[in-house]
């Protein structure tokens, strides 16, 4: 089993989680895996190349959950984002408020 680094509160059984071995923030729902967002760090930032929810989670809008929940830890870390994922720089297109994390933002 992954052990998570860091953890941001998620309501409703919802988590995401830092797992640093294998490059990626997970959403978990009840401990299960739903959704994930690959990552390579670059000094201060994080960059983002994959954001996925599993086939049969789509359409729930769980990559956006991921995606709050990384921008608070990267937030509270003081880390950047470089949403390198089209669905990733998209989404922080349309939160403006979460512009002070994104690189280039």
């Amino acid at each position: 089993m992954v052990t998570a680094e860091r953890q941001a509160d998620e309501p409703s059984g919802f988590e995401v989680a830092d797992v640093p071995e294998r490059n990626r923030f997970e959403l978990r729902r009840d401990g299960a895996v739903v959704g994930f967002a690959t990552y390579r760090t670059d000094g201060n930032a994080v960059v983002v190349p994959h954001v996925e929810t599993l086939p049969e989670h789509r359409g729930q809008g769980f990559a956006n959950r991921l995606l709050d929940g990384l921008t608070e830890m990267l937030a509270d870390d003081g880390r950047m984002i470089v949403p390198v994922c089209p669905f990733a720089a998209e989404y922080y297109r349309a939160h403006p408020e979460h512009r002070v994390v994104v690189r280039g933002g």
